[in-house]
């Protein structure tokens, strides 16, 4: 059985979204999340009493991770465009290089400058799903 560490993973970017251009790997991007959720609804009923019944409804996909301020970088610029323009930005969250994992159109809803004292100009990311003609899809 095959492990996977946290260094291995990649997380890749598109402007414009996905299918616009070809996708670049996010250098660095350190300490990535993948949210997946779903929403809840309650189908309890009397016939699954005492028990609690749900199922799940709509599907949720937020991706964050921090991002090094290094001048000149691709990606840095890409995101942070995208933020500013409140633009769709393509995003894949990758186990390891040709691995499996998913795949978005994504806004970014914070790009959040941290200045800490011992340590480099970093951007806290948060991007969620965008609105488009494109969902989510798993990719392995």
């Amino acid at each position: 059985m095959a492990e996977f560490f946290g260094g291995d993973c990649e997380l890749y970017y598109e402007v414009g979204g996905l299918g616009a251009s070809s996708m670049l790997e996010v250098t660095q991007a350190r300490d990535v999340k993948v949210g997946m959720t779903a929403t809840e609804f309650d189908a309890g009923t009397r016939a699954t009493y005492p028990w609690d019944a749900t199922l799940p409804v709509s599907l949720g996909l937020t991706m964050e991770f921090d991002i090094l301020r290094t001048d000149g970088d691709a990606a840095y610029t890409a995101i942070k465009d995208a933020w500013i323009g409140r633009l769709v930005i393509g995003l894949k969250a990758l186990d390891a290089n040709g691995g499996e994992g998913i795949q978005g159109n994504m806004c970014i809803v914070d790009f959040s400058r941290v200045e800490e004292l011992k340590g480099g100009v970093v951007f806290n990311v948060s991007a969620k799903v965008m609105k488009s003609a494109t969902n989510p899809t798993w990719v392995s």
